[in-house]
């Protein structure tokens, strides 16, 4: 049954961040995306603080060497949740694109400032 329970857990954490990204990729107008950034305001209850859906995620995205601007690169992200599942198929043509991509957006905001 230890097979089984990690397995859901690997399932559950691939869900959560399949869907983040597919949040992160929406209009900034849109409920859902407005809905990540809500800050609550008032004193919360006296102890440890409570495990937020949000902090799961970053913990496993962070965890796996993601960031959210890495969802707007869908093979990218792809290749992320796939590495949670625990699939070593992540295809190395997408990490290559991907670090181009990266020095080429690191050029071009050093040009703009």
């Amino acid at each position: 049954m230890r097979g089984l329970r990690e397995t859901v857990e690997k399932l559950a954490k691939a869900s959560r961040v399949r869907w983040y990204g597919h949040v992160l990729r929406r209009d900034e107008d849109d409920a859902q995306r407005k809905a990540l950034s809500i800050k609550l305001e008032g004193q919360r209850k006296k102890g440890r603080p409570r495990k937020t859906w949000r902090r799961q995620v970053e913990k496993v995205i962070g965890g796996i060497g993601l960031r959210e601007e890495d969802a707007f690169d869908r093979a990218r992200w792809r290749n992320g949740i796939k590495l949670i599942h625990g699939r070593n198929e992540v295809n190395p043509a997408s990490a290559v694109k991907w670090s181009r991509n990266r020095i080429k957006t690191r050029i071009l905001l050093l040009i703009h400032f």
